[in-house]
């Protein structure tokens, strides 16, 4: 998913508006597919940090749209935000799903 999220930068730096979204999307899916594939559970494996970068993912989305297709629209920045906060919030409600991360693959 890194190389898919630094190529929608790219597009998006560039001002190219349906690579970027294209790019997202695909970065949105391969999170998917990783998720499902680090649980061993398909798509129920999904758990709140990978939420949190899927959120995340579709605040980039919402601002690339406020900036390359909305001109800065000040209600699509507001939207952006708060998805973005959104994702914050599942971040750190998962605090304790990340320190058992840690444990699991310290030990």
């Amino acid at each position: 998913h890194v190389v898919s999220w630094s190529l929608k930068d790219f597009w998006w730096a560039e001002g190219k508006l349906v690579p970027s979204l294209v790019l997202d999307g695909g970065t949105i899916f391969i999170l998917l597919l990783a998720a499902a594939a680090k649980s061993g559970q398909g798509i129920r494996g999904v758990d709140q940090v990978d939420l949190a970068w899927i959120v995340w993912t579709l605040s980039n989305l919402s601002w690339i749209l406020c900036e390359l297709a909305y001109h800065d629209s000040l209600t699509w920045r507001y939207l952006s935000a708060s998805i973005s906060f959104s994702a914050f919030l599942l971040l750190a409600g998962a605090r304790e799903l990340v320190k058992r991360r840690e444990r699991r693959v310290g030990s």
